[in-house]
């Protein structure tokens, strides 16, 4: 297929389109920085790393940053 005959069978951006996207953009926005925070803090200091409740939280940190680089990004394309 041509990139004409692509153009032609694009979508119109509706209100609904560009919230959803907006949305869980900001979403992502927010992950991401709240979620470097909490591993960055975790990692830069040695009396946190000593315990195992902060260890736990990092892997969460870790699995949500997963979640939201796959999961999320898939939503705010329109693949899921």
């Amino acid at each position: 297929m041509s990139i004409e005959g692509m153009m032609e069978t694009s979508t119109n951006w509706t209100k609904t389109d560009i919230l959803q996207v907006s949305v869980v953009s900001v979403l992502m926005l927010l992950t991401l920085l709240g979620n470097t925070v909490v591993i960055i803090t975790i990692v830069s200091r040695a009396e946190l790393r000593k315990k195992r409740v902060n260890i736990f939280i990092l892997n969460l940190a870790v699995g949500d940053l997963m979640v939201c680089f796959v999961s999320m990004y898939g939503g705010a394309i329109g693949v899921s």
